[in-house]
């Protein structure tokens, strides 16, 4: 099957490298590779040195000059030991980035552009799970992000780290002169003995289970190496496992054709296809068989499900998973046109185009007449095909067009966000946008209200800038208050008017948006208020009372701040029925990266949370001493996240005691798995209350 990149083979642009070490900064691998989610560096080249690379940060200034060689592998090498999806050079992972000086050989780079761990390594791959796998005169082994040496450098081979292990090899001259391979974890232990033959091509387990071969056999082992089955002489398998499946090559009768084996090795479907892919997260794959129409060949693509039914007939030239979403499937018809098919099969949108990208945020590229264009999900034209190139929309809703030999930034309105220029430069400025404008699905797709609430009024106060010295910003608490804002204008349709935004508040400035609120509950006739916070938080290290830290508050002392109580009493005086708070906040004394707020005092206390009273139901972002974390893929801080995407995904059904459910699942949930630290929101309400306020709606 032919894989189409959807910024690069229809753009026409010749500086390509860019996107290719950068498109996979926004999320995570699903075959465990630790991309930085947001790099503070990013790598470049430059026209007159295409063969060159340096570093520059967002603003565009250039850290690191370009003194760096673009290194390839000439036979793919890097994909025997690290897989296809090897972060490439200039990606950072685990805060350092790989780097080649001809002179020196490999080394990596921290953020601010210093060779923290030098080049003189013949092979380095990428960190990953805290260690790298180097290569010197001497052998392979393994450094942690420090360059201390954790398995030493006297191997024949060393794998990518994933999901907590890797492979090292070694010569065995009593093993028919060959590299034998043991399993090894990233405590830098050597869990078994070498006895494992080609472990490459896929170095990593996957759903826990990795094909290996042993005694001139293939089995199928876990990461502490047993056997779980083994694999019959007339069976090649060579992919890895998803949902529960591994493809395989009939050796036999059947001599190459394709079939599946389960995890227990139970074969689930008899050879019957030239192609199997691995599974996708819908339960879905794409399959091959080869025809041929007067002495012609033809690759036919269809798809199957896993209980292996053929629901979309093998009749297409090409097919490809739809975009970022897994509800569709782009497909070529033999007269080379492209359009959109549904999980059963029916065609969403013609084919008329001569290429389709796929849906991003809505929209997707397409070709018609050598030129690009961007249509709906209905097939219909947004922005007509006028351009020489284009990219797709990203996250954040922006696209690279290109005119002639010049390219320009836009955004879905058409409205050109920088001036035109050559592509290097404005795709370091699309960075540049995405970072200080950054948006996530959350932001992009906000239901619609079909009527006015004027009976709702909103505080949102944002604080993500601190003038106090060493006190640190609140990442992403800009976009958490925007969010907050868009979805009470949109989707609850409250008027601007009701709507008070208090951006970086200093104390005299939050106590003043208060005191609106209190004043137009008083004037008018409302029946609920919404109130948020994105911020600092602190305890008074004496009492372990809380407050919330205004934008000019110093952490150590209080009469800067706000009293938490102080701020329930002023919001229980507003009079409407119900009282609604979110705060995104921790108090113990840390950041959202989980440092303390100053240099001065480098504890975390457990502060006492108050007593909310009256109509409030106060919602906390996390307990006790835990820290309110961000959600960086995101781009906005995790609690604030899984709030608006509950409202995203229940406009018609939201309620309070719904919402509560949600967002504290899914954020223990998420800070676990991403963070690696436990944040679990709470929920205040008044003393002796009723669960009435959970039946409550939102909408």
């Amino acid at each position: 099957m032919k894989q189409y990149n959807n910024s690069i083979k229809h753009f026409g642009f010749a500086s390509f490298f860019l996107i290719s070490i950068f498109i996979s900064f926004v999320s995570y691998s699903q075959n465990g590779i630790n991309y930085d989610e947001l790099p503070e560096l990013i790598a470049y080249s430059s026209e007159s040195m295409p063969d060159k690379m340096g570093f520059k940060n967002y603003s565009g200034d250039v850290i690191v000059p370009p003194i760096y060689v673009m290194k390839h592998w000439e036979w793919g090498y890097e994909d025997l030991v690290a897989g296809e999806d090897c972060p490439g050079l200039g990606t950072f992972t685990c805060g350092l980035s790989r780097v080649y000086d001809n002179e020196r050989g490999y080394g990596y780079i921290d953020y601010k552009g210093i060779e923290v761990i030098p080049c003189k390594y013949k092979t380095a791959l990428p960190f990953n799970d805290g260690l790298a796998a180097v290569e010197n005169d001497n052998g392979w082994g393994y450094i942690d992000i420090t360059g201390k040496v954790i398995i030493p450098l006297v191997y024949d081979m060393a794998t990518m780290h994933r999901y907590g292990y890797a492979f090292l090899g070694k010569h065995s001259t009593n093993s028919k002169d060959r590299t034998l391979y043991a399993i090894v974890n990233n405590r830098g232990e050597i869990l078994t003995d070498f006895v494992y033959e080609n472990v490459v091509g896929c170095p990593y387990f996957s759903e826990g289970l990795k094909i290996v071969k042993k005694d001139n056999k293939q089995i199928c082992i876990t990461p502490e190496g047993q056997t779980v089955f083994d694999i019959p002489s007339n069976m090649s398998v060579l992919a890895y496992f998803s949902n529960g499946l591994i493809p395989y090559i009939d050796a036999g009768d059947n001599k190459g054709r394709m079939g599946l084996i389960d995890n227990t090795g139970k074969i689930v479907l008899k050879p019957k296809y030239n192609h199997i892919n691995c599974f996708f997260d819908n339960g879905l794959t794409i399959v091959s068989n080869v025809f041929y129409e007067d002495n012609q060949r033809k690759d036919l693509y269809g798809v199957i499900d896993k209980n292996f039914r053929e629901i979309i007939p093998l009749k297409y030239k090409d097919l490809s998973l739809n975009g970022n979403k897994n509800q569709c499937f782009v497909a070529e018809d033999w007269n080379g046109k492209y359009g959109l098919i549904d999980l059963q099969g029916n065609i969403k949108i013609p084919f008329k185009f001569d290429f389709l990208s796929g849906f991003f945020n809505g929209y997707a590229l397409v070709s018609q007449n050598e030129k690009r264009g961007f249509i709906d999900e209905k097939g219909e034209f947004v922005i007509p095909p006028i351009y020489d190139g284009a990219t797709t929309f990203d996250e954040n809703g922006y696209a690279i067009v290109q005119r002639g030999d010049l390219c320009t930034i836009i955004d879905i309105e058409q409205v050109p966000l920088v001036p035109y220029d050559k592509y290097e430069r404005v795709y370091l400025q699309m960075e540049r946008l995405g970072r200080l404008h950054a948006k996530s699905d959350v932001d992009v797709h906000i239901p619609v209200a079909e009527k006015v609430d004027d009976k709702t009024l909103v505080l949102v106060i944002s604080n993500e800038k601190y003038s106090y010295m060493n006190v640190g910003n609140v990442m992403f608490a800009h976009n958490d208050g925007n969010g907050i804002v868009s979805y009470c204008k949109k989707s609850f349709g409250i008027p601007q008017s009701n709507i008070m935004e208090c951006t970086d508040g200093t104390l005299s400035q939050i106590k003043s948006s208060i005191s609106w609120l209190q004043q137009k509950s008083i004037v008018g006739d409302y029946d609920r208020a919404i109130v948020y916070y994105a911020g600092h938080g602190i305890p008074d290290y004496y009492n372990s009372k809380s407050y919330i830290l205004p934008s000019d508050g110093n952490p150590l002392d209080m009469n800067t701040a706000l009293a938490l109580d102080d701020f329930y009493e002023s919001l229980a005086k507003v009079k409407v029925k119900e009282c609604i708070v979110f705060m995104d906040a921790c108090f113990s004394g840390s950041n959202r990266q989980g440092r303390t707020l100053t240099e001065i005092r480098g504890i975390n206390i457990k502060p006492a949370l108050p007593e909310v009273k009256g109509n409030i139901i106060a919602f906390s972002a996390c307990q006790g001493d835990e820290v309110s974390q961000p959600y960086a893929s995101k781009h906005h801080g995790i609690f604030t996240y899984f709030l608006l995407k509950y409202l995203q995904s229940h406009h018609k059904d939201a309620t309070l005691g719904g919402m509560s459910e949600y967002v504290i699942s899914n954020v223990r949930n998420i800070s676990l798995d991403i963070n690696q630290k436990q944040q679990t929101p709470i929920i205040h309400t008044p003393t002796n209350s009723s669960n009435e306020w959970k039946s409550w709606h939102l909408y």
